[in-house]
């Protein structure tokens, strides 16, 4: 993550920032964006997108029900609350 941040701070201060957002932007406005966009809306709204949702929020409670994390290594534990 340390990595990350760094790139991003870097290009905030190049000629480069510009062109990013623009190329970023343009990702989620074309036609094929769009159609993904559709597509998803209508799955979601399916029988087996109701189904997919349904099973995903079984696991999610079932993980949290029976898995406990009881090792974290200390260097972890202190970035660990920033999400």
């Amino acid at each position: 993550m340390n990595d990350v941040e760094y790139e991003y701070k870097k290009l905030a201060k190049s000629k480069w920032q510009p062109r990013y957002e623009q190329a970023y932007g343009a990702a989620f406005k074309n036609k094929e964006a769009k159609s993904l966009e559709r597509r998803l809306d209508t799955f979601g709204k399916s029988k087996e997108g109701k189904y997919l949702e349904h099973e995903l929020n079984e696991l999610g409670d079932a993980i949290e029900k029976n898995v406990k994390v009881t090792d974290i290594p200390k260097e972890w534990q202190k970035d660990m609350y920033l999400f």
